[in-house]
């Protein structure tokens, strides 16, 4: 009996140690790398909320926690400063940043590399096809294939929804052809708001698509004058969905000044929106960018949303009847030039 005992006790103790030495089940470990002399906080945050905060110490910082499926997730320093999103996954990540100081205190921060993250290599290898292949006569057939077979392998994936809310706003496919994309993939996985976006999407794909009016909507201006998107008809209207804080968008002020300038005199108008939630970041912006044309904050994204858009930045071109001539998250010069053009001649 009293060997049983000791047995017994002897197999407790051992199954003790192996249980606390097990790491808990779905636990992430993120190990970070910043240039040293930044030794502010690190921030983890989902939209507005800041979900998790974690001191630097000599260039360091370690995040800790449970994450049952990949979470978006926007890593920032103190304010003010952009962000950079990605996902955050189970197992052990080692994520290295960068920053450069925009004038004294505005902070750019990048991420340069992220190892143990399956999403972030799918989601670099994505980015890399599209990069090189943009400009190729094949692309938009290669892409879908590309598509086709990222939601196939992984489709509980949140990459997936991302990729597929962006197609929504691109234009690049017919609504069929999204449908079948959207057959391959599990949304439980997505959060609720990717979720939202998609169901949105296909909503909005019909209803303000290109060839579409644009809603007739009204709207207080900078200059806290009250104004409506009528105002505009009997010209080109280029619409800027924009965020201070979005560093892509900051740098489409560039070419939409030189549009500006080119066209101006050509029946051609800017109409620059932001998503902004703080009024002064955005006053300030405008100054800082030089914005010129009228510009107004979608503060609440109402406006946003029912053009079921869901990238910063994202631009429309309206003709000179309100009619939706171009939707897409990258801006160029030279196609909004020649689709100016081509409509102009039309008209005719």
């Amino acid at each position: 009996m009293r060997r049983f005992l000791i047995k017994i006790l002897l197999f407790i103790t051992v199954l003790s140690f192996f249980n606390c030495d097990k790491t808990p089940e779905n636990q992430f470990i993120l190990n970070g790398t910043i240039s040293e002399e930044y030794d502010g906080y690190v921030y983890l945050a989902f939209g507005q909320k800041i979900n998790d905060s974690v001191k630097v110490k000599n260039g360091k910082f370690t995040f800790e926690g449970i994450a049952k499926k990949p979470y978006l997730r926007y890593i920032t320093l103190e304010t003010p400063s952009t962000n950079q999103k990605f996902y955050l996954e189970k197992g052990t990540l080692e994520i290295d940043l960068n920053y450069e100081r925009n004038g004294k205190v505005f902070k750019e921060i990048k991420i340069n590399d992220i190892k143990g993250s399956k999403t972030y290599k799918l989601r670099k290898s994505y980015e890399l096809f599209y990069a090189e292949n943009k400009n190729k006569p094949n692309f938009k057939k290669d892409l879908y294939k590309v598509i086709d077979t990222l939601f196939e392998n992984n489709p509980k994936n949140p990459f997936c929804g991302s990729v597929l809310e962006k197609l929504f706003v691109e234009r690049k496919f017919k609504l069929s052809k999204l449908q079948e994309l959207f057959k391959k993939i599990d949304t439980t996985n997505f959060n609720e708001f990717t979720q939202l976006n998609i169901y949105d999407g296909f909503k909005a794909l019909e209803k303000y698509s290109v060839g579409k009016k644009f809603p007739l909507v009204a709207f207080n201006n900078s200059n806290s004058e009250k104004n409506s998107i009528s105002s505009f008809r009997g010209k080109y209207l280029l619409i800027d969905f924009w965020a201070s804080t979005n560093k892509p968008s900051r740098k489409n002020h560039v070419q939409l000044r030189e549009l500006n300038n080119k066209l101006k005199k050509e029946d051609f108008d800017i109409l620059s929106i932001s998503v902004d939630k703080n009024t002064q970041d955005w006053k300030r912006a405008i100054k800082e960018d030089q914005l010129t044309w009228e510009n107004e904050i979608d503060n609440y994204m109402f406006l946003y949303n029912q053009l079921g858009l869901v990238e910063i930045p994202t631009v429309l071109l309206l003709d000179k009847d309100g009619n939706i001539l171009l939707k897409n998250t990258n801006i160029s010069k030279e196609e909004i030039e020649e689709i100016i053009k081509v409509d102009n001649e039309k008209m005719k």
